[in-house]
């Protein structure tokens, strides 16, 4: 990146979460000394900022025409939304995870956003974008959310030493097995053995076991079988992109496969 903008100094992200991509963006960078600044901008109005470069979470604006209520360990079906308890800004506690839902000067009146934050303090509130409503996987009544999956990846990744890019998670229950199981797909910088995607996978089953309740209980109960792991390269998932139509600038691999079909499609590669 140096060889084209050698005087780049400062790189401005929104749009998707930037601890996604941040090892990739630095892997880019090399010895470039750069400051990212993360904005959570979205149609129904401006949420969130940096403001302290030392920081990863964001400073949530809360005087400029929006109203807030947010609703904690939301169900993972936005339709939902509307049933379930919310609380204004006033009450909310750290670590926890809310859906956020919007009033505004524009005319919105109590919008859900989709999106999934937790509070890092709540004087002069700060906030984590975690993931979306919509990202949970729970075929089989797990309740994996889409950024629990990625917090325990990268945490993996990173004691392992492996550099991973996009990934995505789907449940399936193949015809010659008795129960389902998950399956990852990932995307790395270098190839990597079998050996240590199995490696991968039993780290990936324990976080997971740890973090997620639900998880656990399908796990020791025998109702979900230990997950696999496999690699996919940047070409294999522009394929999928296109076959479904979503090859644009704003196409994203999904970290949730909601499709058995789609799972289908990356275990044949």
């Amino acid at each position: 990146m140096a060889d084209i903008w050698p005087n780049l100094s400062l790189l401005v992200c929104g749009g998707v979460k930037l601890d996604n991509y941040r090892s990739h963006i630095q892997a880019l960078l090399g010895t470039m000394e750069v400051d990212f600044i993360e904005t959570y901008g979205a149609s129904e109005g401006y949420i969130a900022f940096s403001d302290d470069l030392q920081r990863r979470d964001l400073n949530l604006v809360f005087d400029n025409g929006i109203f807030y209520e947010f609703i904690p360990n939301p169900l993972a079906d936005p339709d939902a939304l509307s049933i379930q308890q919310a609380v204004p800004l006033w009450e909310v506690q750290p670590h926890t995870p809310y859906a956020v839902l919007v009033t505004t000067n524009a005319g919105l009146w109590r919008y859900a956003l989709n999106d999934i934050v937790e509070f890092s303090q709540t004087r002069s509130p700060r906030i984590e974008v975690m993931g979306r409503v919509s990202e949970m996987l729970d075929d089989y009544g797990e309740a994996l959310y889409a950024y629990e999956a990625a917090e325990a990846l990268a945490r993996i990744a990173e004691e392992m030493k492996i550099t991973i890019g996009n990934f995505t998670v789907g449940a399936q229950m193949p015809e010659h097995e008795h129960i389902p199981r998950h399956y990852w797909f990932i995307q790395v910088s270098d190839p990597i053995h079998r050996d240590t995607l199995n490696r991968l996978s039993k780290k990936l089953d324990a976080a997971i076991r740890q973090d997620n309740r639900h998880y656990a209980i399908r796990r020791d109960s025998q109702t979900l079988d230990a997950p696999k792991v496999f690699t996919v390269s940047q070409q294999q998932i522009n394929r999928w992109l296109q076959q479904k139509g979503k090859e644009k600038a704003q196409g994203k691999l999904p970290s949730i496969l909601h499709d058995s079909s789609d799972v289908d499609y990356f275990r044949e590669l």
